[in-house]
């Protein structure tokens, strides 16, 4: 395939390659492959099993997919949200009308008719817009990445804008936080199709609150309706209107291994059509799980009428070893302060162990105006993704990626110039640790024994990777809390860093 093929190419060989070192372990949280224009992402890469990864890409280069802007979701030591390949063959119809066609990808359909040519020369690109960490660099937190990238159909001419981040909450439990965007140029009468499609041999979908869906058969994904060719591929198809939660669980056995699943969800939007089909074999797996070839692809597809950008599709994917508990308990759709906000946010509700102390929630916001601040459950948050986690009640991390500020009225992040910047304040035994791509403001709270002496003065001090320690001018103030104990409530300006230690200490007499 390369430029410069020819006969001479053809026939020359090296009878015996020369020895070359092993290639050392790759620690990179993101790898961005330019020829085919594929993001990979990943968080806790030394655990095969309980680690995240993702890919987002759309078609560039020597690839022969009209695949739009998809996206691949790893778990339980399995591509389980997965591209399904080339088909039976390239010369194949099933690989001319279905693989290699968007309705066999992980993207969002316009009209059900969204394609392009496969051809170089008519091939679209994903832009990707903004990532953390960038490839070959590392995190501001070692917990939580994203990446947002837009595309744009000329048939239908339609524009779109799909934002994946990727949050571990432990290091057995961990979620993705797929947003994705789309408004046809003309309105008229148009319709989005989400389209995902997973390894395994079942879906169950129920009403968010645990009672199934009553889904009844129907024919509306088809050619005949004005689709493209490969919704005829779809077989078994069952939908039912919605305007509430959507929840499910997509199960896989594998033959001589583990059961496992995906589970998601949804917030509602009025007006959605929930259709459950099964889709041809993952071909992509063959060689590691042939079984799974001819097993049919069980697929979620959520249809909206009209808008789907003010109104986009929010979903959270988590992967689950059926050995292990999923963490999540519960998502819904976060409250937005203010009316008509383009702001898409969720909370995740969970548990990781027993007790107070297990409880987690995650608020996710993520903006296609990181440039305007909202109020989102009575936090800020001004970026293109945000995330704010809570544990037994309390900010444990603030994330903020490609943004402006985020947090509470004690405990934010800010960038004091305006421009967009990726951040973290994660809490600590003894303080806090932050890491910024830039200058920035913050507010923290410490709740140090000692601060019950009502005259004791107080400073800040930082300390870096290499130990070194030195101290922060801070307004530092002693707050009531209601439960009649007090805390320091502290703001300060800190410079770009990365990893380093906050904390409180007496001022000396």
């Amino acid at each position: 395939r390369a430029a410069n093929a020819n006969l001479v190419a053809l026939a020359k060989y090296v009878g015996e390659l020369k020895g070359v070192p092993g290639a050392s372990e790759n620690s990179q949280r993101t790898f961005f492959g330019a020829p085919l224009n594929v993001l990979m992402q990943r968080i806790n890469g030394a655990d095969a099993v309980h680690s995240l990864a993702a890919a987002m890409y759309g078609t560039q280069g020597g690839h022969v997919h009209a695949n739009g802007l998809a996206m691949e979701l790893y778990g339980a030591g399995l591509i389980l949200g997965a591209d399904p390949g080339r088909g039976s063959s390239y010369w194949q119809a099933d690989h001319a009308e279905y693989y290699s066609q968007p309705p066999a990808h992980n993207t969002v359909s316009v009209n059900g008719r969204s394609n392009y040519s496969i051809n170089p020369r008519s091939q679209i690109a994903m832009k990707l817009d903004c990532v953390e960490p960038a490839p070959g660099e590392k995190g501001v937190s070692p917990d939580i990445g994203f990446a947002q990238a837009s595309f744009h159909y000329s048939n239908p001419a339609a524009g779109q804008q799909r934002t994946l981040a990727l949050i571990q909450i432990s290091p057995q439990a961990g979620f993705y936080f797929d947003v994705f965007r789309s408004r046809a140029e003309s309105a008229t009468n148009s319709f989005h199709d989400y389209l995902y499609h997973n390894l395994g041999q079942s879906l169950a979908l129920n009403d968010g609150g645990g009672g199934p869906l009553a889904l009844s058969p129907t024919k509306l994904l088809a050619s005949a309706n004005g689709c493209l060719k490969g919704y005829d591929y779809f077989t078994n198809e069952k939908s039912v209107d919605i305007a509430g939660e959507l929840a499910g669980i997509f199960s896989a056995q594998l033959p001589d291994g583990p059961a496992c699943s995906m589970h998601f969800w949804m917030p509602g939007a009025a007006g959605r059509r929930v259709f459950s089909v099964t889709a041809p074999g993952d071909h992509a797996i063959r060689d590691e799980l042939p079984s799974f070839t001819e097993l049919p692809m069980p697929t979620l597809i959520v249809r909206q009428p009209g808008d789907a950008w003010q109104k986009p599709f929010l979903v959270v994917y988590e992967p689950v070893l059926d050995s292990d508990r999923a963490a999540i308990t519960d998502v819904r759709a976060a409250r937005p302060d203010e009316t008509n906000s383009n702001v898409a946010a969720c909370v995740v509700e969970g548990r990781i162990s027993e007790g107070e102390g297990g409880k987690f929630s995650v608020m996710l916001a993520q903006g296609d105006q990181p440039d305007r601040e909202k109020r989102v459950e009575g936090a800020n948050f001004c970026g293109s993704f945000g995330a704010i986690v809570k544990r037994a009640g309390e900010i444990s991390q603030l994330y903020l990626g490609h943004g402006r500020t985020i947090g509470e009225a004690d405990i934010f992040l800010e960038a004091p110039d305006g421009r967009p910047m990726n951040a973290a304040l994660i809490r600590s035994a003894d303080g806090w640790e932050y890491s910024s791509s830039a200058p920035c403001r913050a507010g923290l709270a410490f709740n140090p024994p000692e601060i019950a002496r009502t005259k004791q003065s107080w400073r800040l001090l930082w300390t870096d990777s290499s130990g070194q320690r030195g101290i922060i001018s801070a307004k530092i103030q002693k707050i009531p809390k209601a439960s009649g104990q007090n805390y320091l409530s502290v703001t300060c300006e800190l410079p770009a860093g990365d990893k380093v230690k906050l904390s409180v200490e007496p001022e000396k007499p």
